[in-house]
């Protein structure tokens, strides 16, 4: 499965949501369980899959399935 949609499948398992409903320009405003709590699954959910840390200013860019799938590849070093 590729890197892209291994991501978008784990944020929508994190956000207990169809992984049909979200795509790479799906932001946190359009997804109403995308709030912090949504925010803090993703990051849970991320960093045990793929292995990565994130510092502290980096969780900001949690906020859209793009933003996740940079911070993913950058992490994994997987473009």
């Amino acid at each position: 499965m590729p890197l892209e949609d291994r991501i978008m499948r784990k944020i929508a398992e994190a956000l207990g949501i169809d992984v049909e409903k979200i795509n790479r320009q799906t932001a946190a405003a359009d997804v109403v369980a995308w709030d912090s709590i949504g925010k803090m699954a993703i990051l849970l959910a991320i960093t045990d899959e793929f292995g990565i840390q994130l510092a502290p200013n980096e969780t900001a860019k949690l906020d859209s399935v793009e933003g996740v799938i940079a911070l993913v590849q950058a992490g994994t070093g997987n473009p």
